[in-house]
């Protein structure tokens, strides 16, 4: 019964206060929406795929451990800064933008190591996961002496846009709604009158077994017409006294 009616409480802050809602949650809207068409340049991703080892079912248990080993050493090798040097040759990018950009990872029993690049520019982002993976194949070779190497990407797959202005937008306008949630329950909790009979009943506990409905211009004119005879009374020094 009490959760029922908390539940019925919260409803009537939502209704009374949904005007603070609705304008908070508009806000948030148009703000997150300025920030992403102005001001918030896209990302691009870029990926290039490299695939180690060969693909035999009558592979054995050392096999299988060596190719792990193998992957795992390759992911070190190509986030290393012997890959980066001939990255930065190759491409006119600096250590801390490949550190940023470039992302290796690889799925657990696959023998694919993917190389996932994000930059500002979709081209440069292809051109330096392009390097990347060139530069990866060839130092694995060099290094880890491994011969089973290739890079699946073709070289015509181009760059996608990471996230989306209407997602940007919609995580804005659910920030806005939560907010307005937030400031319209305290809005009320700092709230200490009462509208109704039924926020009496809730505040009290007590039911309400009459109401008393006051003419509100009727006491406006006698308001005025009271303030009226004060100043005049009080022009002519005389007092006036309440019947």
């Amino acid at each position: 019964m009490d959760e029922r009616m908390d539940l019925k409480r919260f409803l009537s802050i939502m209704k009374k206060r949904f005007l603070t809602i609705l304008v908070t949650a508009i806000v948030f809207f148009g703000i997150s929406a300025v920030a992403t068409l102005y001001f918030i340049e896209p990302t691009y991703e870029a990926q290039e795929f490299i695939f180690i080892g060969s693909l035999n079912d009558e592979e054995t248990v050392a096999d299988t451990q060596r190719v792990s080993r193998l992957m795992a050493s390759s992911m070190d090798l190509i986030s290393s800064s012997v890959v980066f040097d001939q990255v930065k040759r190759d491409v006119n990018v600096t250590d801390e933008d490949l550190s940023e950009s470039i992302a290796v990872t690889n799925s657990q029993n696959s023998q694919i190591i993917t190389i996932s690049v994000q930059d500002l520019d979709p081209d440069r982002a292809k051109l330096i996961a392009q390097a990347t993976a060139t530069a990866s194949v060839d130092k694995m070779g060099e290094l880890l002496n491994i011969r089973d190497v290739e890079v699946l990407s073709k070289n015509d797959s181009g760059s996608k846009e990471v996230g989306s202005s209407t997602l940007n937008m919609a995580i804005g306008l659910t920030v806005g709604l939560l907010v307005g949630i937030g400031l319209a329950m305290l809005r009320d909790y700092f709230d200490d009158t009462l509208q109704d009979a039924k926020e009496i009943e809730w505040s009290l506990g007590l039911p309400v077994i009459g109401e008393l409905t006051l003419n509100d211009k009727k006491y406006a004119r006698l308001n005025r017409k009271m303030r009226r005879k004060r100043e005049v009374l009080n022009k002519k020094g005389g007092k006036m006294h309440a019947q």
